[in-house]
């Protein structure tokens, strides 16, 4: 369980959202997160540093400062330092003895007791793990998309952050991931934070952290000692040529780090004609199109890819974010020629509708074969 700290939703002090009213879309403040401070407490892997990890903290921080924190003894932390990387927050402590709970003081903001959790990084040491957040997702299709990963790329391990799913609970998503035979670990968290605004007209991504805190999360509290990690969503399914495992290729990068672009994955059907959403499958599509048909490498034309990594290859100063790793370089040659399938039908249509015909359908041999090479 996450040791978070949120203010009350009637308090006085809420974070002051960074978008000037006149460009805030409908609905914008529903999604902002007003009330989350940390998301979480931890010792780091080195069992050294205390890291509290959050949104950015924009006005909240006038109510912190190094003396803010002390341990079970009044002690004060013997070094603190914060840093903020685009959408997260981390506030790194270390004291003179072991710490089990933090005393916060936060003036006008209040008084709180944070339990410090141990770091989970030995749990996933030396495994292949992919992560991912979910939410409108149905449950069969998390289960497809992590059998295709454990039989296709030889993935040992899922991390899967659960950002309030609708129709189902943590404790159902793994029981499904307990039936994927040849998954050795899996973890699942409860990840109950607004998701953010999206940019809507005014083009501006400035106020949505829930993912990004999410994968850095994941980062420093569990993989840090993964031998290597995939960023993928429930309707993307990577296949790289000449049926090598996406997980080989990112641990023999030069950097440690791919970034790579998607093709968009239907078949000659429209949506409307598409059969309901329980009912469809990955197995299902096995056509690419020409509609957003990525000819260009992420670096050229950024904003769809997605990543692999190794953990321990990523500098400090790097960020996991959704589409790509920030402050690292990616080994172009390797990326270059690899696609995920973005699967246009595998959506509920939460975010925009998918519907459109694309403008050619031609056949993914390379998909067939991976579903061939694991019995779909």
């Amino acid at each position: 369980m996450l040791s978070s700290l949120r203010v009350l939703a009637d308090s006085k002090i809420l974070r002051e959202p960074p978008r000037p009213v006149a460009l805030r879309q409908k609905g914008y403040d529903d999604a902002f997160d007003f009330r989350t401070v940390f998301y979480d407490v931890f010792y780091m892997a080195d069992k050294k540093t205390v890291r509290l990890i959050g949104p950015p903290l924009f006005n909240f921080a006038d109510y912190l400062n190094e003396e803010s924190f002390t341990c079970s003894k009044g002690n004060a932390p013997v070094k603190a330092e914060s840093h903020l990387h685009r959408a997260v927050t981390y506030v790194d402590l270390q004291f003179a003895e072991d710490v089990e709970t933090l005393f916060l003081d936060a003036g006008n903001l209040g008084r709180f007791q944070l339990p410090v959790r141990e770091n989970q990084a030995d749990f996933f040491e030396g495994e292949r793990v992919v992560l991912t957040m979910i939410k409108f997702d149905p449950l069969v299709w998390v289960k497809d998309w992590a059998e295709f990963y454990v039989r296709h790329h030889g993935a040992t391990a899922i991390v899967i952050y659960n950002n309030q799913a609708l129709d189902y609970t943590s404790t159902e998503i793994e029981e499904a991931l307990s039936q994927v035979e040849g998954l050795n670990k899996y973890a699942v968290i409860d990840w109950a934070f607004p998701y953010g605004p999206q940019a809507g007209a005014s083009g501006l991504w400035d106020s949505a952290y829930c993912q990004a805190g999410a994968l850095e999360h994941a980062r420093w509290f569990y993989l840090q000692r993964a031998r290597s990690v995939l960023n993928h969503d429930i309707d993307e399914l990577v296949v790289c040529q000449n049926d090598v495992s996406i997980f080989e290729e990112i641990e023999r990068s030069s950097t440690g780090y791919l970034w790579y672009s998607s093709v968009w994955t239907s078949k000659p059907l429209a949506h409307e004609e598409a059969p309901p959403a329980l009912e469809r499958r990955h197995k299902h599509y096995w056509y690419y199109g020409n509609l957003f048909f990525a000819k260009k490498p992420p670096w050229e034309s950024p904003g769809g890819g997605k990543w692999g990594a190794v953990p321990q290859k990523c500098p400090l100063d790097a960020q996991w974010q959704v589409h790509e790793i920030v402050n690292m370089a990616c080994d172009k040659t390797l990326s270059a020629p690899i696609f995920f399938r973005h699967f246009r039908d595998m959506n509920t249509q939460w975010k925009v509708k998918r519907d459109a015909a694309m403008k050619g359908y031609h056949v993914d041999n390379d998909l067939l074969a991976a579903y061939k090479k694991i019995g779909w």
